[in-house]
């Protein structure tokens, strides 16, 4: 009876998906990692706001003043920090001050090794070194030791 209602394009979607159900079998293994994938995925993410939030690649060409392209080639030679969200990238904002880039950010990048994927380079930039030093990344502190972060999630010279 539903299905007298429908539109037609609502018809189809229905009978697609009772179809797969019913006639596409996916493995249970496959099922498991395909769900552990998707809870992953929702806690980088969360984790990506935790630090800060993301910027998309025309504000970040906007606070660095350059085109997409030498975004694009900063990507490539390491220097920013980016990941591909829905074919877009997605950079983190904690690399930028309302100036610019982060001071001695790039130095930081292109030091980590080139065949680093941009979630170990992520995981390393935020782990933190104890208590006293709770959410100040790792790689900042170790290259500059007068970055404060300030209040409105900034880094900034001491």
């Amino acid at each position: 009876m539903r299905a007298v209602t429908l539109s037609y394009n609502r018809l189809m979607k229905l009978i697609y998906s009772t179809q797969l159900k019913h006639h596409i079998h996916v493995p249970e293994r496959k099922l498991r990692n395909i769900k552990r994938h998707a809870e992953n995925l929702t806690e980088f993410y969360a984790e990506l706001e935790k630090q800060g939030g993301t910027l998309k690649v025309n504000l970040v060409a906007d606070i660095l003043g350059f085109t997409h392209q030498v975004i694009n080639l900063r990507l490539k030679k390491n220097r920013l920090l980016a990941f591909k969200k829905n074919g877009d990238y997605i950079f983190p904002a904690f690399q930028f001050t309302q100036d610019g880039m982060l001071p001695y950010f790039a130095q930081v990048m292109e030091a980590i090794v080139d065949n680093t994927i941009a979630i170990t380079r992520f995981s390393f930039l935020i782990m933190s070194l104890g208590k006293q030093a709770d959410g100040f990344p790792y790689a900042l502190k170790k290259t500059a030791h007068t970055l404060c972060y300030t209040a409105d999630k900034h880094w900034i010279p001491c």
